[in-house]
């Protein structure tokens, strides 16, 4: 494997031969948390809603030491969604808690500071243990639209996620693995960075509709037991 390799509709970016840190490793893609990433070619219809799950394992702080990127998909701001590890601003660290690993989801971008989609979860993600992310969101619900399940358990619901910002979103947007490497999302002055993760990741999905809770514990066990 190197950078610049393709599978299917997936095209990797950055991964370095031999470095143990970029690279396929058993059963895994180690992401360096310098400059690694995965493009994705997405045209799907979501206005039935989301699925997005991935199965991985942090390592440690990202070039940027604020943000990780494990999966987005948007323009701006303001559109399609971003799930990432926040680096700011939760806890003290009194129980040893990495300031790195605070789970964060938008779905129809980050808002405004007076119309807030972003969802700040409680999921703390630690280092080297391995960790199953599933969020789903259901426009049809009239409450709980979104909920996340980690490790194959439903732990929380919000509605904060606003489907017609991913609706609207123009065609041939990718979805990115790891980094923003296309530079899709911009939202600060800093062009340079891209976010990275530091870590492995196993698997990941998107779908265009909410899995059943069923489902999720179908997809976590089968993914969990194979790697």
């Amino acid at each position: 494997m190197k950078s610049g390799d393709s599978w299917g509709d997936a095209i990797l970016h950055n991964f370095n031969e031999g470095d143990e840190n970029s690279e396929w490793k058993e059963n895994a893609l180690m992401f360096d948390g310098v400059d690694d990433g995965i493009k994705v070619k997405d045209n799907s219809d979501y206005s039935k809603g989301i699925t997005l799950e991935i199965y991985f394992t942090l390592k440690g702080k990202g070039s940027s030491e604020i943000t990780q990127i494990l999966m987005m998909k948007r323009t701006n701001v303001q559109d399609g969604f971003f799930i990432f590890l926040e680096g700011e601003n939760f806890g003290d660290g009194m129980d040893n808690t990495p300031k790195y690993g605070k789970l964060v989801i938008d779905l129809g971008g980050c808002g405004n500071k007076d119309n807030r989609n972003r969802f700040y979860t409680n999921a703390i993600v630690r280092e080297n243990e391995p960790t199953y992310i599933t969020y789903t969101y259901d426009p049809n619900k009239e409450n709980d639209n979104d909920i996340l399940y980690v490790n194959g358990k439903e732990v929380e619901t919000t509605n904060l996620g606003i489907i017609e910002n991913m609706t609207s979103l123009p065609e041939n947007i990718p979805i990115q693995i790891g980094a923003d490497t296309y530079k899709t999302g911009q939202w600060d002055d800093d062009y340079n960075r891209t976010y990275a993760f530091n870590g492995e990741i196993y698997a990941s999905r998107v779908y265009n509709r909410p899995l059943t809770e069923q489902e999720v514990l179908y997809n976590y066990n089968i993914t969990v037991n194979n790697k």
